[in-house]
Order: structure tokens, then C-alpha cells, then sequence
């Protein structure tokens, strides 16, 4: 598996950037999770949404699903040019309001993931735990040819989640606020909580994402590796990682 991250911001994308998304390919295959605001101008330098095998959106919060109806419109003019490609969506169901928008768009088709699920893509093993943050919001587990990857998607720091994560050779973590903050009331992790996770998974590397727009980013390395002492580096857009 390879990993390419198409955007990292939190909240809202820098200049020419882009919020949470992140392209995982295999064996020539490709799964998008997550399409925040920016993702599909990164993702298409890539691949095309018709040669997408799936999609996967942790959560509807507009930074992790901004241009998920951008997707479905591309993938609709594929269909009435010809294109028989629908593809599947997976996504929580609620909050059921913001679900439902995505519903009945031809060219792709929307399926309901929750806490406990399993599902196969890409040739890809892909399970699924929910964190603690103020929708429903799934964190990744994604496991291939013996290698696995993980990633929080958005969550506040609690135990259960180092056990989901466990042994993962790659870990990507929200690093939302620098150590010594407290994001909890948000439901997001700062870097020291991170790097704690990490540590307590016993992960490979640790790649820190959904980065503040405040602050010196270094900053969040140091603070992960209070509690981490393998090798940490912060997302930026089109970096790509071998799992």
C-alpha cells in the first residue's frame, strides 16, 4: 500500500492547499478517504474519480466532506457521457440530514458504515472504530499484504482507540493544537496526545495531520515525541508514504 496526501489542513485550506484527504493506493487501484475543501483539484493530478475504486468519509464535517458533492458531480457527467463507473461511498449515517445529501446522485452510490464494520476495496481489508468527537466519526484501519495503516480521522484522545490502531506500521494522527492545549472540549488531540498514542500502539512511524493554522508546525514534532521516539513528520500536500 502507498499513501499520498492530497490535503492536511484543519478546518479550513491555506492557500492552494486542501483539508483532510488522503488517496491510498494498491496494486494500481485507488480508495479516497475523506474529501475535504480542496481535495479534488489535488486529487485529480493523481487519478480520475472514474478510476476511483471507493471512497470513504470518516465524517460530515465540512473539512473532511467540502468536496464530496464536487466528486458525485464529476462522476455524474461521466455517466451521461457515456461512463458506466458508480461508485460506492461509504459513510457514516449521521448526523441522517447531511447524509441524505448525498443520496440518489447517479454515479455513485452511497453505503452506511458504522462502528464494528468491515469492508473490502482495492484489495484492501478496511475496519472500522468510532472516536469521540461531536458527530459520529469513524477512525481507519486498512490492512494489505501483511502492512497496515491507520488513522484517526478526528477524535479526542482515549485509550480504546491505541488498541484499534495496534501495530500499525503506519499511524496518521490529528494533531489539531500543540502540547500543553486542550482540544478535548472540541473532541480533537494535541501533539503530545499523539505522539502518546502512537506510543501506546506500538506503531511504526507517525505522520501528525489536520495541522492548526497557528503556531510553528515543528513545534507539534517536538511535542509527539514526549511520548513517541520513532520516526515523526508532519503531513504536507502531496508527500507519499509506503506502508
Amino acid at each position: 500500500m502507498r499513501l499520498r496526501v492530497l490535503g492536511f489542513w484543519g478546518a479550513y485550506p491555506e492557500a492552494d492547499g486542501a483539508t483532510a484527504g488522503y488517496l491510498l493506493e494498491h496494486e494500481g487501484r485507488s480508495v479516497l478517504i475523506d474529501c475535504g475543501s480542496g481535495v479534488m483539484a489535488k486529487l485529480l493530478r493523481y487519478v480520475q474519480p472514474k478510476a476511483l475504486s471507493a471512497c470513504i468519509i470518516t465524517h460530515f464535517h465540512f473539512d473532511h466532506v467540502a468536496d464530496l458533492g464536487v466528486l458525485q458531480y464529476a462522476l455524474l457527467l461521466n455517466s451521461f457521457s457515456g461512463g458506466d463507473k458508480v461508485l460506492p461511498i461509504y459513510a457514516p449515517r449521521t448526523p441522517e440530514a447531511l447524509y441524505q445529501q448525498y443520496e440518489g446522485v447517479r454515479g455513485s452510490e452511497l453505503q452506511p458504515i458504522a462502528d464494528g464494520d468491515r469492508l473490502k476495496a482495492a484489495g484492501v481489508h478496511f475496519s472500522f472504530m468510532r472516536t469521540r468527537h461531536p458527530v459520529e466519526t469513524l477512525a481507519v484501519r486498512a490492512q494489505a499484504d501483511g502492512r497496515t495503516f491507520a488513522y484517526t480521522s478526528d477524535s479526542q484522545f482515549f485509550p480504546e482507540l491505541a488498541d484499534f490502531i495496534r501495530g500499525a506500521d503506519l499511524l496518521v494522527a490529528e494533531a489539531s493544537v500543540y502540547a500543553g492545549e486542550d482540544g478535548t472540549p472540541a473532541g480533537h488531540m494535541n501533539a503530545e496526545e499523539a505522539g502518546r498514542l502512537a506510543a501506546e500502539a506500538g506503531v511504526g512511524r507517525l505522520l501528525l495531520t489536520h495541522l492548526p493554522h497557528y503556531g510553528v508546525h515543528r513545534e507539534l514534532i517536538d511535542g509527539a515525541a514526549r511520548h513517541f521516539h520513532g520516526t515523526i513528520a508532519l503531513a504536507h500536500t502531496g508527500a507519499c508514504y509506503d506502508v
